[in-house]
């Protein structure tokens, strides 16, 4: 019987105990985990790329509101005209940006991304090398 396509955005349950496990060869096994070990990788890089990300659109948005800050404080200090009010928040925005951006780029970024949980593909890999492991491979 074969089994039906997902449907766009439909999540495909991953198994991470499957019947036969305990009975793979080690080739099967090390074969398996290689494969594992690659989307563990690759998911790992996907959750750090997100959390980067996460963090530079924060650092953006502090900066906006720490030159917009500045900007309004300077309000009655020079002219009233609303283009040189416009020109001097803008520079002002862009100074904030700019300086959140770098004191953010500059700070040591830990070095590993914590996950909230352990990743289905993760447990399966956990598993098959306690199997391998005991094994006379």
């Amino acid at each position: 019987m074969l089994a039906a396509p997902a449907l766009a955005g439909e999540q495909i349950a991953f198994e991470v105990l499957r019947s036969g496990d305990s009975e793979m060869s080690c080739a099967g096994l090390s074969a398996e985990i290689d494969a594992l070990n690659a989307d563990v990788l690759k998911l790992n890089q996907q959750a750090e790329k997100r959390a980067k990300a996460s963090r530079t659109t924060a650092a953006v948005g502090k900066g906006v509101f720490s030159g917009l800050a500045r900007g309004v404080s300077i309000i009655g200090y020079g002219s009233t005209s609303p283009e040189a009010f416009a020109g001097l928040l803008a520079s002002n925005v862009a100074a904030g940006v700019a300086q959140h951006v770098v004191s953010d780029a500059t700070a040591p970024s830990p070095a590993v991304v914590a996950s909230p949980a352990t990743s289905p593909q993760q447990q399966r890999l956990d598993n098959l090398n306690t199997i391998y492991r005991e094994r006379p491979c």
